[in-house]
């Protein structure tokens, strides 16, 4: 059943694009809008004359555009809430009267196969009024929602840079180790699985291993020996000092 919400996404990227194709499969009205007017979204500059009838406005924009693009944008009635999660609820140009942050935390891309059920979504607004707004429409999700504040939620999106994107970036380098000696990275998946699902119960900081935590000199030099590129052994260095420091105690 269509929800009586009509919600306009500014931006046809990645995020904003999977938005899309999820909220109309949960049954609400959406219009795309996009300075470059591609596939099914309209030209930016049309949104004054549609804009009444929109109860919500999700910027789907890059996080430098979110000041330039809120304050562009026709004041109305309508909620105005940004994707970020690195920007502030100030972001949004003040003209507007109720803003708020719709922050989906999860890696999305266009054709993203992950589940809205399966996102956690972050929110915040001006008013508690909005927020149970918000927190209706990610019910229709099937999702969970959380309030995370400006603060918590630049903390959270630099954890999630740690955890996430500096992750990969390990995976990456680890693949290139493998793939060097003709090895599938595909094998040390259940071992990343493992990690995975232990810390589902446990903190990190106990599951630790590995030669740094031991101590085991050794191996260390050994390994480091292994490595050709003087970024790579920097790197190795780095890392094991954080471990060590971080377990002194």
């Amino acid at each position: 059943m269509r929800q009586a919400l009509h919600i306009a996404l500014i931006g046809n990227g990645n995020v904003g694009t999977y938005l899309k194709k999820s909220l109309e499969a949960a049954g609400y009205y959406t219009d795309v809008f996009s300075r470059k007017a591609l596939y099914d979204s309209m030209p930016l500059h049309t949104f004054a004359d549609k804009m009444p009838k929109y109860e919500l406005v999700l910027l789907c924009v890059s996080d430098d555009a979110i000041a330039e693009v809120s304050a562009a944008l026709e004041v109305g009635s309508y909620l105005i809430a940004h994707v970020s999660g690195s920007r502030s609820l100030s972001a949004l140009h003040t003209k507007h009267t109720r803003r708020a942050v719709f922050y989906p935390l999860m890696s999305l891309k266009a054709d993203s196969m992950v589940k809205p059920a399966e996102i956690p979504f972050c929110l915040e607004a001006d008013t508690p009024a909005d927020v149970v707004l918000l927190a209706g429409l990610v019910k229709t999700l099937e999702a969970q929602w959380f309030p995370v504040s400006s603060a918590q939620r630049q903390q959270l999106h630099l954890a999630a840079v740690f955890a996430h994107n500096f992750g990969n970036h390990m995976f990456t380098l680890a693949q290139e180790i493998l793939h060097a000696s003709e090895l599938d990275f595909k094998i040390m998946l259940p071992l990343l699985k493992q990690n995975l699902d232990m810390l589902q119960y446990k903190n990190a900081l106990e599951l630790q291993t590995g030669p740094a935590v031991r101590l085991d000199r050794g191996t260390i030099n050994k390994q480091l020996a292994l490595l050709q590129k003087e970024d790579l052994k920097n790197l190795y260095l780095a890392i094991t000092k954080s471990i060590q420091h971080t377990h002194e105690h």
